[in-house]
């Protein structure tokens, strides 16, 4: 029990700076892309990227699966 709480505490205390991020300046992502209407794109590349990882990843599990059958 003790070393789930200070797991717990560590990953809170690494998750303590990236509060001080959120204030930060806008970046360039908020100057070029929102603006321009380009960060639609942005999103729908890489959505299509990480579903048709998915894809392959899903379809090279069955094809390992079949030759672990054999």
């Amino acid at each position: 029990m003790k070393s789930i709480s200070k797991v717990y505490l560590f990953l809170m205390g690494l998750m303590l700076p990236l509060s001080t991020f959120a204030e930060a300046a806008p970046g360039w992502v908020e100057n070029t892309l929102y603006p321009n209407g380009k960060i639609n794109t942005v999103i729908a590349v890489v959505m299509i990227i990480l579903i048709g990882l998915l894809i392959w990843m899903f379809m090279l599990d069955k094809r390992i699966r079949k030759i672990e059958n054999e």
